[in-house]
């Protein structure tokens, strides 16, 4: 009844792509229900706009902006190591966070920022080789608790629980570091599509890296960003004002960097950003794609499987300025 840890090491390719979401079920896990499916492979999202151009205004960080984010990421995936039947893994995560920024540098970049917990949790599901269910809920721990992350100058970052105590948890360091990546990180969609007065159909030309923050992945994780598309939709009302609508479809595919061993990655995901009219900040996301996984290359060694699998990420930002 217990999946095996050779069967898991799935985190290792896709760790990198949804925030080092660790799919992996506990040995002591209990049976359950399998979950049904809510990723859509065949679909990326689209809402209703307004066909209006727009110009959007870049304003610099400011200490005392707050963002409460409001997110779920549904994933699932079937797996088949070698010699073995398939198995299935899903996986649906539900999280409520405020970010603070309490110091910014003369630059406007982040220094200090304040993270609270309002809710959490991650349930996985899934089978193993001889078909049995297994199930692990976890991430209510972080309901309610309160840490600082600081950048420091040499351009490490801290971690510090309300106390000021260094955070040693590795659910909660992992959760921090995905919440400060994109808030530290140098993301230049704002200025990109605040250059010039957008139209409806309108390209704007976005570095892939800036993708690659958006979606809260390190930079050194062996995975490398083509945008097939990313235009101009037009304008939608949300809590944080105006915001102007982005049609994003991108690749996401094993750079000539990435480790030769061990399983390999692909995916395609598409779906809007939508970034506030009024300051330039990302204040939605939804987004759905597949993922396949490859075996390592001949003679590269490591853990080898195969699988595809689908996901679906939302987000809501409400921006509020001090």
């Amino acid at each position: 009844m217990k999946i095996s840890a050779r069967a898991l090491v799935v985190t290792l390719a896709l760790g990198s792509i949804i925030g080092a979401v660790d799919v992996s079920l506990a040995q002591d896990s209990q049976p359950a229900t399998p979950a049904k499916p809510k990723a859509d492979p065949g679909k990326y999202p689209s809402g209703k706009v307004d066909a209006e151009s727009v110009k959007v205004e870049h304003k610099a960080l400011q200490a005392g902006e707050a963002r409460v984010e409001v997110g779920t990421l549904d994933l699932e995936m079937e797996i088949v190591l070698p010699g073995q039947p398939a198995m299935t893994q899903a996986m649906t995560k539900n999280f409520e966070r405020t970010l603070t920024l309490r110091e910014v540098d003369g630059e406007g970049k982040a220094v200090q920022l304040g993270v609270e917990f309002t809710k959490q949790s991650e349930v996985m599901e899934g089978t193993d080789p001889s078909g049995a269910v297994q199930r692990q809920e976890r991430g209510k721990e972080l309901a309610g608790k309160a840490f600082s992350v600081e950048r420091q100058e040499d351009g490490t970052v801290v971690y510090s629980d309300a106390k000021g105590a260094p955070v040693e948890d590795f659910a909660a360091k992992r959760e921090l570091e995905q919440s400060g990546r994109s808030v530290f990180g140098e993301l230049g969609l704002g200025p990109a599509v605040a250059k010039a007065e957008l139209k409806p159909g309108q390209s704007v030309d976005i570095d892939p890296k800036n993708m690659k923050v958006l979606m809260e992945m390190p930079g050194d994780d062996g995975m490398e960003v083509s945008i097939q598309e990313f235009s101009f939709r037009g304008t939608r009302a949300t809590p944080s004002g105006k915001a102007a609508v982005f049609k994003v479809i991108c690749k996401l595919e094993p750079s000539a960097e990435a480790p030769q061993g061990g399983p390999r990655t692909r995916m395609e995901i598409g779906g809007e950003i939508l970034i506030s009219v009024d300051g330039a900040r990302v204040v939605g996301i939804e987004l759905a794609g597949t993922l396949e996984f490859m075996p390592p290359p001949a003679g590269a060694g490591g853990p080898s499987f195969e699988g595809k699998g689908v996901l679906r990420v939302s987000r809501t930002t409400t921006i509020k300025l001090p």
